[in-house]
């Protein structure tokens, strides 16, 4: 059958030419892998396709795991949910995918010269992509984690912890130093510098720095505001922005670039007077810039009569170009769009072909690739392996750099489902880095894994203090709190998170799995409302209408997340099935779960509060050693939190 010229799909027309599929009342775009995979369907007849078969007739040689696949199909249904309650793609299970929907080819309808005219390839559209939160509230299924995407705050706010302690003597925030140079191509120079003296002055023990997030959004929030104020340059409120991060001293500074010459301005600003405790000004050139970081913190730290010699940071120097390439690498990747990876990969490829022996480039990049991953960019065995390499390639060079057993124990948990691999390596990396909120906050998600809910919450609790401006701090702690039966901080919790970032993906969602067992059912079923998530949407309605009895329309939330997602999501439908007492059928989808999701899921399940009543039946607990997750397993493992992580 040429379906090539198109075809009928239930009330669809698909023009796979155009990239198009339409009906009364709406023209959607496919992207090209979608369009091919309905074709594949579509050319079965309404038999079973087998996903081998799909993911090689499609993908080819690239199809090195069934992600993309999965992904897909889920996409597609999205895409063909129209007018009527029409299925159009059934999930065989362990097997493969087929068409519900009749096929009526259009080539007999279409003159020959449109039916013999060659399929035109289509560009894959341009897709922005966030990042999502380090830890889910809970894992819709692969397919759906990939389409989260976190709304970036439209205003720069910065918030403060509800009770925020009093201010430490020798606590610092480093400000984005302003880029004094006539291009803005520099931006990535200056910024790039303040971040820099951040990780080399959080090495000191004795000092307390804010989070670079939160001391750049207050940069750019007072920015923002004295604009508005008037049109001469902005005068920045020193004071208050220390008042605002909660800091005994501002530093801040300057960059200009002449060629290959620097000059660097820096001044530390006392918040309780405004004025200058400390300023300096270097000239040199960019292969100077390590020494002018160096100078810069030592001379700051002989002012708080404190020493910088064996804070354990101290930059390693690759070659000017390298370094300059490394930074614009990092700032590139801060944008979180398709093309910005893209950039950044080639960008650190290009450091490194300059200087292989620069380690944190060979972490920086196994991030890169995690991230790719975790937005789709990459199939997931062969983004693994390009960031397990990496990572391994920077502790080849550097056995103590902190940010790569940070990479590998992520690569460990996620990739490898291997909670002790992972365990020695945030051992390693909070002992190397115990200040670091990056690895603070993911090894908080392996304590979660472990069971160990009360540590998991001091170290998110200690996240979203030091950076508070962060939403996805505010999420993951009140995802803590709530697997912990804290509901009341679980609420307030992710009202911070949506303050910050309204529509957060999953954040109403999360709001009203804290609110229903406090009994305030009116206000979630407002705030599900409000979910833009749609997998969320359905299956907190699910949870408000198990909560209301009336599980006929709880049946049919669920059938909704089903229709887009099939199994996919069968550890979902477990927690409602548990939610609401049927054991039988919870089991039953944590089984489907496991089969088609592997291990992923169950690093929060085991904790999550609704499966409770489950967890004395034997076959719960014959689940979990099938795993690697029964009690006396996670007793093995552990996890060694310095100090100075929670405090």
């Amino acid at each position: 059958m040429d379906l090539q010229a198109g075809f009928q799909l239930g009330e669809w027309i698909v023009l796979p030419g155009e990239g198009t599929i339409q009906n009364t009342t709406t023209t959607r775009n496919v992207r090209r892998k979608a369009m091919d995979v309905l074709v594949v369907l579509a050319n079965s007849s309404g038999q079973v396709v087998e996903r081998e078969a799909i993911l090689s007739s499609v993908w080819g040689a690239q199809a090195v795991s069934d992600e993309p696949l999965t992904t897909t199909i889920a996409e597609l249904r999205r895409l063909l949910k129209g007018e009527t309650t029409e299925p159009y793609i059934q999930t065989a299970p362990k097997r493969g995918y087929r068409l519900i929907a009749a096929v009526q080819s259009l080539a007999q309808n279409l003159p020959e010269s449109e039916t013999s005219e060659p399929t035109k390839e289509q560009p894959e559209p341009s897709t922005e992509y966030r990042q999502t939160p380090i830890i889910q509230i809970n894992r819709f299924s692969i397919a759906a984690l990939l389409l989260i995407l976190i709304a970036i705050v439209s205003t720069l706010i910065v918030m403060q912890p509800a009770a925020p302690g009093p201010i430490h003597d020798r606590s610092i925030a480093v400000l984005p130093f302003e880029n004094l140079s006539q291009s803005s191509h520099q931006n990535y120079l200056a910024e790039g510098l303040a971040e820099e003296l951040t990780t080399l002055l959080t090495g000191v023990p004795q000092l307390k720095i804010a989070a670079k997030n939160s001391s750049f959004s207050a940069y750019r929030s007072s920015i923002s505001g004295s604009a508005n104020d008037s049109s001469s340059a902005p005068e920045l409120n020193f004071t208050a922005i220390a008042a605002d991060l909660n800091v005994a001293y501002v530093l801040t500074g300057g960059i200009r670039v002449n060629g290959n010459q620097l000059r660097v301005t820096a001044q530390l600003i006392d918040s309780t007077t405004g004025y200058q405790k400390w300023s300096g000004s270097f000239d040199r050139t960019m292969a100077d810039i390590f020494d002018i970081q160096v100078d810069i913190a030592t001379q700051i730290t002989e002012q708080l009569e404190l020493n910088l010699v064996g804070a354990g940071a101290q930059p390693v120097k690759p070659t000017s170009e390298a370094y300059r390439l490394y930074l614009q690498a990092r700032y590139v990747a801060e944008q979180h769009t398709q093309t910005s990876f893209e950039n950044a990969v080639t960008l650190y490829q290009q450091a490194l072909a300059l200087d292989a022996d620069y380690a944190p480039a060979w972490s920086e990049l196994a991030g890169l690739y995690v991230n790719m991953v975790g937005f789709s960019l990459l199939p997931r065995e062969e983004g693994f392996r390009l960031a397990n390499e990496a990572a391994f390639r920077a502790l080849a060079i550097d056995p103590e750099n902190a940010s790569a057993h940070d990479r590998l124990g992520w690569i460990a948990l996620h990739a490898d489902s291997n909670l002790r691999s992972a365990a020695a390596h945030y051992n390693h990396a909070l002992a190397l880095e115990p200040a670091n909120n990056s690895i603070i906050s993911n090894a908080a998600v392996l304590a979660i894994a472990l069971g160990q809910l009360d540590t998991a919450i001091l170290l998110f609790e200690r996240v979203a203090t030091a950076d508070p401006v962060s939403p996805v701090s505010h999420a993951n702690l009140s995802n803590a709190y709530m697997l912990n039966r804290q509901y009341p901080e679980a609420e307030q919790s992710i009202r911070n998170a949506l303050t910050l970032s309204p529509q957060y993906a999953a954040g109403h969602y999360r709001q009203l799995r804290a609110l229903l067992p406090q009994h305030k059912v009116e206000a979630a079923a407002q705030v599900i409302e409000d979910e833009p998530f749609e997998a969320a949407r359905f299956i907190g309605k699910a949870f408000l209408y198990n909560k209301t009895g009336d599980l006929t329309a709880s049946d049919a939330a669920l059938a909704s997340v089903q229709a887009l997602y099939g199994d996919a999501a069968a550890g979902n439908y477990a927690q409602v099935m548990a939610d609401r007492g049927d054991v039988e059928n919870a089991f039953r989808y944590l089984e489907i779960e496991y089969n088609v999701n592997g291990l992923a899921g169950f690093l929060e399940f085991h904790a999550d509060p609704v499966f409770a009543r489950m967890k004395s039946d034997p076959r719960w607990i014959s689940l979990m050693q099938r795993i690697g997750m029964s009690s006396s397993d996670l007793r093995t493992i552990k996890l060694q939190i310095p100090a100075k992580a929670i405090q």
